[in-house]
């Protein structure tokens, strides 16, 4: 742990949402901004590949990390109103 403090003490640190592959994202800059996807793969340290459908087509774009945000995830409800997460 000591380590770990000491390494981000000496480098910049910024926060960073955090994303995985099979994440479902929207992008927020550039020209795609509105369109949601998921996300294939990262790309190095910065770029991303998500497949985003447009007219009716799935395509594969690459992005720069900071263009696109997971979308939040909500809670999908069953028949009953309870959380499906919840129910037994």
């Amino acid at each position: 742990m000591t380590r770990a403090r000491a390494y981000v003490e000496c480098v910049e640190s910024v926060p960073w949402p955090f994303l995985q592959t099979g994440d479902r994202i929207v992008v927020e800059r550039g020209p795609l901004a509105g369109a949601e996807g998921i996300l294939s793969c990262i790309k190095g340290e910065y770029r991303l590949v998500a497949t985003i459908s447009l007219l009716q087509r799935s395509v594969a774009v690459e992005l720069d990390r900071d263009w696109v945000r997971p979308v939040e995830r909500s809670l999908q409800y069953g028949v009953d109103g309870v959380p499906l997460s919840l129910s037994a």
